[in-house]
């Protein structure tokens, strides 16, 4: 037999064994973007599960787009940067809830800096801005902090 490609990306979606749909990792890339006042850009999430909370940039790949292409595309489509950006490694974070994973990301992590730009419009993602990580710690997504301190070099956490 043969099938469409909807039918190979919907047998891609489900158990071997059960043949149940599971949800699956996905991979993102993270990009943290720093200005000259030592501040990092983040959004707050206007969507569930993680509403409110703060982020880094950060958003899926698309199938056929390579990692760079994939982190430029987020960036833009999410702040209107076109900022240069250096891939910096590959970070998997688990998100739990209550003893269950509620997430889990393989991020592609990126770094890159902007001094011009200082306000970004409010769009269907969330709110943006430039901020010190003492003022927004207490509210970010977690394993956000911890993806900075290894990008920054302060090793494992």
């Amino acid at each position: 037999y043969n099938l469409t490609d909807e039918g190979k990306n919907h047998i891609e979606s489900l158990s071997g064994k059960t043949k149940d749909i599971r949800q699956q990792p996905k991979i993102h890339n993270l990009i943290i973007i720093e200005n000259k006042s030592g501040g990092y850009l983040f959004y707050r999430k206007k969507k569930h599960p993680f509403i409110y909370k703060a982020a880094f940039i950060y958003g899926k790949m698309h199938i056929g787009e390579s990692v760079d292409v994939a982190a430029k595309r987020e960036l833009k489509e999410k702040t209107g940067l076109e900022t240069e950006i250096i891939f910096k490694g590959n970070v998997y974070l688990r998100i739990m809830n209550k003893n269950k994973v509620l997430n889990h990301f393989l991020f592609n992590v990126f770094y890159g800096k902007e001094n011009t730009i200082t306000e970004f419009p409010e769009n269907v993602y969330g709110t943006y801005q430039f901020s010190i990580v003492d003022k927004i710690k207490g509210d970010c997504l977690p394993g956000m902090l911890e993806v900075l301190k290894l990008v920054k070099g302060k090793g494992p956490v």
